[in-house]
């Protein structure tokens, strides 16, 4: 695909071939969590009077150290931390595909949705996404938790606290990302799913290759068409090209243009 450059905006859509297909829904999940330090147990999480006890309520990101970090470091609070959320998520929303983006946690994390272990990650500065429909009851109050570890281990870095501290906690926005049954995926280490190159740049022209990554949920291969249009700064339409396929069942196809 070459086409004159200058500023370019490239626009994705996926359309069923038998359906409309919504895209997807993207908003903050940064309010009404509480917040609690631990450790604790399986047995102690388990035992509702103890651990209903002592939350604190925080608006995400987070850190539990703020204060201490700042005071000195090697006495700032190395370890675990829970973050605990209770919501509803509408009947409206059966059917769909629901996915947390969390953009960073320090710096291992293990999700938890109505006390089934949904992901979990080692990094604290890198973004990371769980799907979570399987485990919600639609209509009914859901609990999530996110228990966070900012202890030093040597298989994650940085593998010591020697250089600098890494915080602990949900410490960059959360995000509740909804989807159809199939569509551009989202956990695909947490990107956008579309991957843009170019080459032979010039003041003229450049060559731009788009790559999407496309996920199927279903048990049944679905017909699809798979549209990606280029507009340059001005807003005049450079470059539209579809590509209609079958998305096979249970899994992911790249197609590129």
């Amino acid at each position: 695909m070459k086409k004159r450059l200058s500023i370019v905006y490239i626009f994705i859509f996926l359309v069923g071939s038998f359906c409309k297909m919504s895209a997807r829904e993207v908003t903050l999940f940064n309010d009404g969590w509480e917040f609690k330090k631990g450790p604790f147990s399986k047995e102690a999480m388990q035992a509702a009077v103890k651990w209903n006890a002592g939350w604190q309520e925080v608006t995400l990101p987070h850190t539990w150290n703020a204060d201490d970090m700042q005071k000195k470091v090697s006495a700032f609070y190395e370890g675990v931390g829970y973050y605990r959320k209770k919501c509803i998520f509408p009947e409206s929303m059966k059917g769909k595909r629901l996915f947390l983006r969390f953009e960073g946690v320090g710096s291992c994390a293990e999700v938890y949705v109505n006390g089934y272990l949904t992901g979990t990650h080692k990094g604290a500065y890198s973004a990371f996404v769980c799907e979570i429909g399987s485990q919600v009851k639609f209509g009914e109050e859901n609990e999530i938790i996110v228990k966070a570890d900012n202890t030093a281990r040597p298989d994650v870095i940085p593998v010591n606290h020697v250089l600098f501290g890494v915080y602990g906690g949900i410490y960059r926005p959360v995000w509740l990302v909804i989807t159809e049954p199939c569509g551009i995926v989202v956990n695909d280490c947490a990107s956008s799913g579309v991957y843009i190159t170019q080459k032979n740049v010039s003041k003229q022209s450049a060559e731009v290759n788009v790559k999407v990554k496309v996920d199927n949920a279903t048990l049944a291969p679905v017909p699809l068409v798979l549209e990606n249009v280029i507009y340059d700064g001005s807003g005049k339409l450079v470059r539209k090209h579809n590509q209609a396929f079958e998305l096979t069942p249970q899994g992911v196809q790249s197609y590129s243009s």
